[in-house]
């Protein structure tokens, strides 16, 4: 079993767990566990290294930390409940960010134009 390594974040922050994963994460060996969604998020070594950096990151914007927090967690084979559980969203909204990411890797994660 993995131990988990906290990192000091504000504890009014919902998004706490998905730090704490990232941590455990980077020692994991790889080990994925299987998801019932049928969007299934594969990252490449440098898609990982850039969310993991975006979930850590101290001033980037909330939205921003969330869809990288919710890319690792469907990585890490979460169901899409459990990670909107964990980030503290809506399970529309994880459904939203996989599918998007799925479609178009990290570019997918980015603000659209509003009409």
């Amino acid at each position: 079993m993995v131990d988990q390594v906290s990192v000091a974040v504000p504890s009014t922050w919902t998004g706490t767990a998905c730090r704490r994963r990232t941590a455990a994460a980077a020692r994991d060996n790889g080990v994925v566990s299987t998801t019932s969604s049928p969007v299934l998020i594969i990252l490449t070594d440098r898609d990982r290294a850039e969310l993991e950096s975006l979930a850590r990151a101290r001033k980037a914007p909330l939205r921003s930390v969330q869809r990288a927090c919710i890319i690792l967690a469907a990585a890490d084979g979460d169901s899409n409940a459990q990670i909107a559980r964990e980030v503290g969203v809506h399970v529309d909204t994880v459904r939203t960010w996989r599918g998007r990411f799925a479609a178009e890797a990290m570019k997918g994660l980015a603000d659209r134009p509003r009409s």
